[in-house]
């Protein structure tokens, strides 16, 4: 009996546990990309520039709620399209902020995830110029519409 309550005592923990404090945003090591936190905000730098795109990949990329992830492109401010793509398997939770700063013109940001991509009742994505959002497998909005099939696109 002591043995299941400590057991599911710990269990609780883990699940009320703060998600803000979890590394939610971590590069994958492939593109330069770069990821420094401060407090709650995840500040997004370098990556892969070629003319002015810019690529950046993650191994995770959830955004919990009160928590920012900003792409900063202050080494790259000629960039006018941002891909960024999750490659750890995990599907992506965005109830934060996502955003950009520091860009000479208007960057559009491509987020794309094979694994999935939730947004929740207060995500938000705060761009100059478009949003893409792809998902290879599904894209699934918190009120429960479902798109399916190659590429589910939310813009």
């Amino acid at each position: 009996m002591f043995y299941i309550r400590c057991v599911s005592t710990i269990g609780l923990s883990a699940l009320l546990s703060n998600p803000a404090m979890a590394q939610v945003v971590s590069p994958d090591g492939t593109l330069n990309t770069t990821v420094n936190r401060s407090g709650n905000t995840f500040t997004i730098t370098n990556g892969t520039a070629a003319g002015t795109h810019l690529f950046h990949s993650f191994r995770e990329f959830s955004i919990p709620r009160s928590v920012a992830a900003i792409f900063d492109l202050v080494n790259t401010p000629n960039a006018t399209i941002i891909f960024s793509r999750v490659t750890g398997g995990n599907r992506s939770n965005i109830d934060g902020v996502i955003r950009s700063m520091n860009a000479i013109n208007p960057a559009s940001l491509f987020l794309m995830n094979p694994a999935g991509i939730v947004f929740g009742p207060i995500a938000w994505i705060s761009t100059v110029s478009n949003n893409l959002v792809m998902s290879s497998r599904e894209l699934r909005q918190v009120h429960g519409r479902r798109q399916q099939g190659e590429a589910a696109i939310l813009s």
